[in-house]
């Protein structure tokens, strides 16, 4: 017979062996023992559900029962070879060896048992044994299966199945082990080279030998050993099933592991380099983040009234944003969004909620928030203030009854069954159409279960379909979306469509969860390759290899939407929130103009420090244009509020200061200026918390945050920007962020030390940056300190600064920084950012003896200082060559004002007046 999976398996499609005690038992159907070929994954999950619960530590999961159907498969194509190799034929009272018959008397009577007790699950299952047995090749078929139960009943990884194969009736009706033993002694007679040599019962056990708890290792030792023998479509079939297995038992929700630090180059980003250009604007905005109906509700009980559509929103509001240096403003939850999600919300404890922002109806401004018309009113008093809007597009799935789902059914990935057999669908309907019903897994309202599918039905066809919830993988499916399939072009296409639509009207679109449509990670997810990473349960058996893959989904889709925008709407900046170490790649090689940043957030809340530091060593070291493009955040709406996680006390100001002046994009969340800490659902209509705006918070930010904010284009740009280690007895004290930047001219330094202790040390040398060669290359080169301030000793002797925190000027030697280097001592969580750093011209020295004079102290203002310091000196020359009265007599005479004497002339007195009061400071 062919050696092909099916035809070995024609005794027990499914590849496990039943009895027909188990089939009773168990309740299973012939339809489920003999599913069509799209089902038998769906076939073996219905069978494990059935089992007996095992013991914890071997659980009769559908992915292990996998594993040893293909363990079955591989041993009957062993079995079916090694014959071969004899020239053996199964005869019902013997077998012919090489032609030549041996009789083997008790074969008849053991094979009428097991079919008696195992009746085959083709066709002719329900015929008496006798008649089963006559049919041509049945009886080969049926000591092949009498040799993998011999195996399996004996098989301790195995054990949780057992129940589905137990050999107890076939033992007690006849010995037919001592029969498998004799008819493998007859086939080891006869001579065969490699693995089909010796005996074939010792073949099929050496698995079991090599792992006898583990199907995962007995299926690796066949791969390894087997591999000749075995039809390719097994062995790939091999690589699919173990990732079935990952998906199955792959730990899902709960906390995230530890942020990672992004490398490039030798780690696999080698993807071409195509950054988008920067508009003008783009480079130095800031953007604050509004929940919307949250906002509108807080507003309305800040002004003693009813504001509710968006063009109600007051201008003094627009205008205290734009005071504190805010240019963009992302207005989160302003489409239409579903009704089904609402109902959701609403059933499962929020009786206020409305309809989650990432769940959609459709790309339309929400009839309660006043429609386009009040947009549009927003937009243009924004704009009058230098403020962008911004919106998000959810690419990745709509809601579970948008408009997508109605007319558009078949552009989401989805089955003709529910892919796990426990499934159940009779909760209430969702759809507000008449025409179509759509219900979510009942798990979800008692909390027993997150299904991946919910169920759409069209109620004029009676079509059922099962779509799949939007997911990433990591957490649980969101269960009022729709996942969209990207494999089909007409869904890339609609999208693209949807988002140059919206960009006619936004500036700024964020792209939610924009990692997941990369082709690497939609593969992962929906269409894994064989033995590829575990993704979205029940998908690793809809895997496609690479090459398919690459068929239908050529083109990364992102590249495709940068270039189409940039073609058709080129002043939108489009922003993507992508993790998963895609940072680089989405900014570098995809185009869009910034990408989240999240390391920020997660590595200085826990003074991470080192790999934050790491974090910005290797960007610089591989490609500083994408620092530039980062997205730094405190918070995003998915996180606690930035006082919640870096409190109100110096540590969130110092992060605080690093958002306002590392390159990229700085990003505060809603209400983080006003120290607010309730962490707002999608969901929410209104705040919870009964919180008061904090004004001495908002004082500090508006003395000391939002003036570099105001000045924000000195900060943004990565060309002029270095990072340095700051030494300190001996080492790199980690703790320290501190770099230099520079904008037409003006150069700034910013100093913070991420910890609660003291230090000291000093700076000298950047880290690598890589920087552009002769010819183009980018290759890493080191600067002091003094170079990268634009200053030189030789030509300058002295250089001066502004710090912005205590407002001193400072005067120092330029030498120094090209010898020892600049000292710094730091409390706990102390920042220092230097403005207007220049060199100090001094003809005349004067200038010298003031640095030397001040010793490193800063003073309100320098040039204030030297004119004190020259006066001074002019009035004790004056003490020393005039007598006291007529110090007296000069005071007397500046003062005077009229008198038998004539007044000084005017101008003259003025003068002589200021320099006298100068002399008197």
């Amino acid at each position: 017979m062919p050696d092909t999976t099916e035809t070995v398996n024609r005794y027990f499609p499914l590849g496990v062996p039943v009895s027909a005690r188990a089939r009773r038992e168990l309740r299973l159907a012939a339809a489920t023992l003999r599913p069509a070929r799209a089902r038998r994954l769906y076939a073996l999950r219905q069978i494990a559900a059935a089992l007996p619960a095992a013991a914890p530590a071997t659980p009769a999961g559908a992915g292990r029962l996998n594993l040893l159907a293909l363990l079955c498969t591989a041993q009957r194509h062993l079995i079916h070879r090694y014959l071969t190799a004899r020239e053996a034929q199964i005869e019902t009272t013997s077998v012919v060896l090489a032609g030549i018959r041996r009789p083997l008397p008790a074969l008849a009577p053991t094979l009428r048992n097991f079919v008696s007790f195992f009746p085959p699950l083709a066709p002719d299952a329900r015929r008496p044994p006798e008649e089963v047995l006559a049919v041509p090749g049945r009886p080969g078929e049926t000591v092949t299966e009498l040799l993998v139960l011999a195996v399996q009943s004996t098989n301790r990884a195995a054990a949780p199945y057992s129940p589905l194969f137990n050999p107890a009736e076939l033992d007690a009706a006849c010995p037919w082990r001592a029969l498998l033993a004799e008819l493998d002694g007859c086939l080891a007679g006869i001579g065969a080279p490699g693995l089909l040599g010796g005996s074939l019962l010792d073949r099929l056990t050496a698995p079991l030998r090599a792992a006898p708890d583990s199907l995962e290792g007995q299926l690796r030792f066949i791969r390894e050993h087997w591999a000749a023998l075995l039809p390719p479509e097994l062995l790939a079939t091999l690589d699919i099933a173990w990732a079935i297995l990952g998906e199955e038992e792959q730990r899902r929700g709960g906390a995230p592991g530890p942020a990672p630090v992004p490398t490039f180059g030798a780690a696999g980003f080698d993807e071409p380099e195509a950054f988008s250009r920067d508009a003008d604007w783009m480079s130095s905005a800031v953007l604050v983040a509004k929940s919307v109906y949250v906002w509108l509700d807080q507003l309305s009980r800040r002004h003693g009234r009813d504001i509710r559509r968006l063009d109600q929103i007051p201008e003094s509001e627009l205008d205290r944003m734009s005071r504190w240096g805010f240019s963009a403003l992302w207005l989160i939850g302003l489409w239409r969004r579903s009704p089904a999600s609402a109902v959701i919300k609403q059933r499962m404890g929020n009786s206020e909620a409305v309809a989650s922002a990432y769940s959609l109806e459709d790309y339309v401004v929400a009839d309660d928030l006043g429609g386009d018309g009040s947009l549009a009113i927003l937009e243009d008093r924004c704009r009058q203030r230098g403020i962008r809007l911004a919106c998000d597009v959810v690419p990745n799935h709509t809601g579970i009854d948008s408009r997508w789902t109605r007319e558009h059914p078949d552009w989401f990935i989805q089955v003709d069954h529910p892919p796990y057999p426990a499934y159940r669908f009779t909760g209430p309907d969702l759809s507000s159409d008449p025409a179509i019903e759509v219900r979510i897994e009942d798990g979800y309202w008692n909390h027993s279960d997150a299904a991946v599918v919910f169920q759409r039905r069209d109620r004029r066809n009676g079509e059922v379909r099962f779509l799949y919830h939007g997911n990433d993988g990591t957490h649980m499916p969101w269960n009022d979306t729709a996942q969209l399939n990207f494999l089909l072009p007409e869904v890339r296409e609609a999208m693209i469509r949807t988002i140059i639509q919206v960009a006619r009207r936004f500036r700024i679109i964020r792209f939610d969860a924009a990692m997941t449509l990369a082709k690497r990670h939609f593969q992962r997810l929906w269409y894994p390759f064989p033995g590829g990473a575990a993704g979205v349960p029940s998908r690793a058996e809809h895997a496609l290899s690479r090459d398919d893959f690459e068929t239908v989904f050529p083109v990364e889709f992102w590249r495709e939407v940068v270039d189409r925008v940039a073609a058709e709407v080129p002043d939108t900046l489009l922003l993507a929130e992508a993790f998963w170490l895609m940072e680089g790649f989405f900014v570098r090689t995809l185009g869009m103009h910034r990408v989240y940043n999240s390391a920020f957030m997660n590595m200085l809340k826990a003074e991470e420090n080192a790999k934050y530091r790491s974090v910005l060593k290797n960007v610089l070291e591989f490609n500083p244009e994408i620092l530039k493009r980062y997205v730094n955040f405190m918070n995003n709406p998915d996180e606690e509020t930035s006082v919640e996680q870096f409190g109100k006390a110096d540590k969130y100001f110092g992060v605080a200061v690093l958002l306002a002046t590392l390159p990229g994009l700085p990003m505060f969340g809603h209400g983080q200026i006003e120290g607010l800490r309730e962490k707002y659902g999608m969901e929410y209509q209104r705040a919870y918390w009964d919180e008061a705006p904090d004004e001495a918070f908002i004082a500090h930010h508006e003395a000391l945050i939002c003036p570099l904010l105001r000045r924000r284009h000195l900060f943004s740009e990565a060309a002029e920007f270095e990072l340095y280690d700051f030494e300190s007895g001996g080492h790199v004290n980690e703790d320290v962020f501190a770099f230099s930047n520079a904008r037409g001219g003006e150069r700034t330094l910013v100093v913070y030390h991420n910890c609660g202790s003291d230090t000291g040390g000093w700076l000298r040398t950047s880290v690598p940056k890589a920087v552009a060669d002769a010819g183009g290359e980018l290759r890493p080169r080191r600067i002091g300190l003094a170079a990268a301030l634009g200053l030189d000793p030789a030509s300058a002797p002295l250089w001066r600064c502004r710090e912005h925190r205590s407002g001193h000027e400072y005067l120092r030697p330029t030498a120094d920084l090209t010898g020892d280097g600049l000292h710094l001592q730091l409390g706990s969580y102390e920042y220092r950012v230097y403005f207007g750093i220049r060199s100090q011209p001094d003809p005349d020295g004067t200038w010298a003896e003031l640095c030397r004079r001040l010793d490193g102290r800063g003073v309100p203002d320098l040039d204030a200082e030297l004119r004190r310091w020259r006066y001074r000196g002019v009035t004790e020359a004056l003490r020393r060559v005039l007598a006291p009265e007529l110090l007296a007599e000069l005071s007397e005479a500046l003062g005077r004002t009229g008198g038998k004497q004539p007044p000084l002339p005017a101008e003259f007195r003025a003068r002589l007046v200021d320099f006298y009061r100068e002399l008197a400071i």
